[in-house]
């Protein structure tokens, strides 16, 4: 008989933004407080000031491919990808979901609330190819239109943004009671009329007046006013656009591949001035008036820039880039900007504590990063890259830490260690495991006296590295297929591990020889968990259960059949409780004294890849290949 427990987790922290996947996707709040992003398949709101405060809205079960803010910030939409693509509407006061549309068939491509708030415009991309305009009040349809191709219906291309253009204006320039939409696909800008009360919608192309060049349009932005629209492109002009007549006046070069993000922004002094984000990661701002503007200043910065966000003063940007940053600049004092926030743009393969650490965490991503975490702010505090490898192409698959080092293990078989407190790379063995068609490192552990580490391979072999002089002292093979996860026994003489071939097998490292064997049934066995006695541990499998061994036995103690494949688990210091999480993206913890689960939460969008629990048992960390770092806060309900 075991004494009840209240023991659950609650999501403190989600550090993610989808920077490779959407654009113009991060936007500051109206209020000046917060700004807005989203992270896998959730709508993070998070404070300007307060690192610890963040609000979660999830509705979507696949990567949010876009992002739009109503005007007025009482209203947020967001719009996902793949086959469930839904639209999703909040309310930003009580971040409850206000409205889910199901009408498109495909991917979500971009968002736009009209200039009032009283509608939703919503794009699907090159499958779905279809403009709805919505209610965002009523809920309803208020018109819709087939999105026209540039080829005229022959290659289908993903619209790449819709903006608010205020109303339509007659030949006085006086508002009527249209509402105007531009938007860019291909070679074509289309500016959209919305007749709302009669539930019409019809568009015009904006006509070339800069000769025969054929430009691909990217992104748009119009004047406050709304008499003139800017088009970036592909070739990395920004085009300039006479509303009046809809054809192009002017272009000037700001970057050399492809504008990426554009905003207008008050400027003192000129007529107008332009801020455009470049593939080639620079930020560029121009001045003058609409037909002449003008280079004035550019910045560069660490990767390519995706979403530019203006305060509603003009005078803040925050700006995202591909590499996962985002920077607070100041139009009027460029060159000068910061680093406000960074991110994992790519999924993370593995994370740990370092010895005895509870608050800083290292991760190893698709990224190509190997980043060390502040639990204090959230702030990546180093982000580091194998300088000395010989040109390799690889990422990170695995991550082990000390306070003093930090080793990590490579797709294309090399092994590098950093220091925990510079970043510095301290080696690099080159071909650890380069040795055939499956070549790379699959898992490293670093000894808790730091003279050794312990890898694993795609090809089943584990390998022992001595630190000093980063020799080979020992090479064992008997798994026949990848090495899935090692653990190494607390007196560094004994490891255990799972592997694709369904084996669970210890290993005696001083004499170099397989202890024991064991078996799963039907699937590979992706992690294990050993218990403090060393003698029992706990794996997750491909075959959809924890199974619970005592390596003294043949045959597992018990198995817990579960509704998804597990890939990753952790077990507490004092072995209470055990966390898993798999393919259906939740994070499971159970209670290990009754086998019972006690909780099961929503976080990640997509399979949970690690997990880790800190060294005082307050937190638990999991990341995965929705690219999010979730930060759990572990605790007593009662």
């Amino acid at each position: 008989c075991f004494e009840s427990v209240d023991m659950s987790l609650d999501l403190e922290h989600a550090i993610g933004c989808n920077v490779r996947l959407a654009t113009d996707s991060v936007h500051l709040h109206p209020d000046g407080a917060s700004f807005v992003l989203p992270s896998g398949g959730t709508v993070v709101v998070e404070s300007l000031q307060d690192f610890h405060e963040q609000a979660f809205m999830a509705g979507h079960d696949d990567f949010i491919r876009c992002l739009a803010v109503s005007p007025s910030g009482s209203m947020y939409a967001s719009g996902q990808q793949g086959s469930n693509a839904d639209v999703c509407v909040w309310d930003s006061s009580s971040r409850s979901m206000i409205h889910r549309f199901q009408e498109h068939d495909n991917g979500i491509a971009c968002l736009a609330f009209t200039h009032d708030g009283a509608f939703l415009v919503s794009c699907g991309d090159a499958t779905d190819r279809r403009l709805f305009v919505w209610d965002v009040q009523a809920g309803t349809i208020v018109a819709h239109s087939e999105l026209p191709s540039p080829g005229g219906g022959g290659v289908a291309v993903t619209t790449a943004a819709v903006i608010a253009g205020g109303f339509v204006k007659n030949i006085k320039r006086r508002n009527m009671e249209e509402y105007q939409m531009a938007s860019c696909v291909g070679p074509l800008i289309h500016i959209w009329s919305i007749h709302a009360m009669r539930g019409e919608i019809s568009h015009a192309v904006v006509q070339s007046g800069l000769g025969k060049q054929i430009r691909e349009y990217t992104s748009l932005a119009f004047e406050p006013d709304y008499e003139w629209l800017y088009a970036g492109t592909t070739s990395g002009d920004v085009v300039t656009v006479l509303m009046k007549n809809r054809v192009t006046q002017a272009s000037v070069q700001v970057c050399s591949k492809g504008v990426t993000a554009l905003k207008v922004v008050p400027m003192h002094g000129y007529e107008t001035a332009v801020v455009a984000g470049g593939g080639d990661g620079s930020l560029t701002l121009v001045a003058g008036s609409p037909t002449s503007l003008v280079y004035i200043k550019q910045i560069m910065l660490d990767g390519p820039v995706t979403s530019i966000s203006v305060s509603l003063d003009g005078q803040d940007l925050l700006v995202t880039t591909g590499a996962g940053s985002l920077f607070r600049v100041p139009p009027e004092n460029l060159p000068s900007f910061s680093v406000f926030r960074q991110t994992s743009p790519g999924a993370v393969t593995s994370v740990c504590f370092p010895f005895g650490v509870s608050d800083q965490f290292c991760t190893a991503g698709q990224d190509g990063l190997v980043s060390m975490w502040d639990l204090n702010d959230y702030s990546a505090r180093l982000r580091l890259v194998d300088r000395r490898g010989a040109g390799g192409i690889g990422f990170p698959t695995s991550v082990s830490s000390s306070p003093e080092m930090c080793v990590a293990g490579y797709s294309d078989g090399r092994i590098s260690a950093f220091e925990s407190d510079h970043g510095n790379t301290l080696w690099t063995i080159e071909s650890a495991h380069r040795t055939g068609k499956c070549s790379g490192v699959s898992q490293v552990v670093l000894a808790s006296n730091m003279r050794f580490v312990l890898s694993a391979g795609e090809e089943g072999e584990i390998r022992v590295w001595e630190t000093r002089q980063r020799e080979l002292v020992t090479h064992m093979k008997e798994h026949s297929g990848r090495v899935n996860q090692a653990v190494l026994f607390p007196n560094d003489q004994y490891a255990v591990t799972v592997g694709r071939d369904r084996s669970i097998l210890t290993w005696d490292l001083r004499q170099e020889r397989r202890l024991t064997s064991h078996r799963g049934r039907h699937g590979g066995v992706n992690c294990i968990s050993v218990m403090s006695d060393q003698t029992t541990v706990v794996t997750g499998s491909q075959e959809k259960a924890v199974v619970f061994w005592d390596l003294r036995q043949p045959e597992p103690i018990q198995a817990i059949k579960m509704d998804e494949e597990v890939i990753c688990c952790a077990v507490t210091q004092d072995d209470a409780f055990l966390a898993t999480g798999g393919t259906e993206g939740k994070v499971k913890l159970w209670d290990l004294r009754t086998r019972g689960m006690l909780c099961r939460c929503s976080g990640h969008s997509r399979p949970v890849r690690a997990m880790t629990f800190s060294a005082d048992d307050k937190q638990l960390v999991t990341a995965g290949d929705d690219h999010g770092i979730l930060v759990w806060n572990f605790y007593d309900k009662s």
